[in-house]
């Protein structure tokens, strides 16, 4: 073997030995490489995360501000409609008691019982002269002059002679409840009811009297009532209807 071998061969054992070791100079270039990509592909996965997060933080926050705000219109939506349903509710009470005597009969008709105390002798003067007063008749305070009232009673003096309106319709009254056309009703009952200045709607009756029978509208907001005597019945101007057809 030639010397030129032999150093050869010295270089290459002496160059395995640097990369068992770890100390080969090309070895350690290429590592370096390594890792100097390796730190330059960190550094742009951190930034790229950063911006990332940004992004998503800007886009939470402009929707959570949008969200706030529908939150706020729905509730302040919901309010009105709570304020409105409110007073409309009010309204309709308010209607219905003034239409409703609710502290009285269904019929008026009857007068409260007294109890007369037992007279004093120091109360004597007092008493005659209760005994001694009589009522005075309420003024009745007319809108149009007499001549106008006497005219109109001229006019209205004829018609007493008309025939009355052929009755259409079965009426009749039966312990406080209405018999029409073969159907019971009774004081509180829903039913509907069709006359020619209201035309039909749902309601119900206040009270029944020999005098007349008191209907009231059930519909919400609508105050609406109709007294009928039984001509108004028996002649059709006022008709009734347990249900809407």
């Amino acid at each position: 073997m030639t010397s030129s071998a032999e150093k050869r061969i010295a270089e290459l054992e002496n160059e395995l030995l640097l990369l068992e070791s770890g100390k080969h100079p090309k070895l350690m270039e290429k590592l370096r490489e390594f890792q100097q990509k390796q730190e330059d592909e960190l550094q742009m996965i951190d930034i790229m995360y950063e911006r990332e997060k940004e992004a998503i933080e800007r886009k939470y926050q402009l929707e959570h501000a949008a969200i706030q705000r529908e939150l706020k219109e729905r509730e302040d939506e919901l309010v009105q409609a709570l304020l409105l349903e409110v007073d409309d509710r009010i309204r309709f009470i308010e209607a219905e008691v003034a239409v409703l005597d609710v502290a009285g009969p269904a019929c008026p008709t009857f007068s409260m019982n007294k109890k007369c105390l037992r007279r004093r002798p120091h109360d004597s003067s007092s008493s005659t002269e209760k005994k001694k007063a009589r009522p005075t008749a309420p003024a009745i305070i007319h809108l149009l002059p007499e001549h106008i009232i006497a005219e109109d009673v001229k006019l209205l003096a004829p018609a007493e002679s008309i025939p009355s309106v052929v009755q259409h319709h079965k009426v009749s009254l039966d312990n406080g409840k209405l018999i029409y056309e073969g159907k019971t009703y009774q004081r509180g009952q829903a039913l509907v009811v069709q006359t020619e200045n209201y035309g039909a709607f749902a309601g119900m009756i206040l009270s029944i009297c020999e005098q007349y029978i008191q209907f009231r509208s059930t519909v919400p907001g609508d105050t609406r009532q109709v007294l009928a005597t039984m001509d108004d019945l028996e002649s059709g101007r006022v008709i009734l209807k347990k249900k809407i057809v």
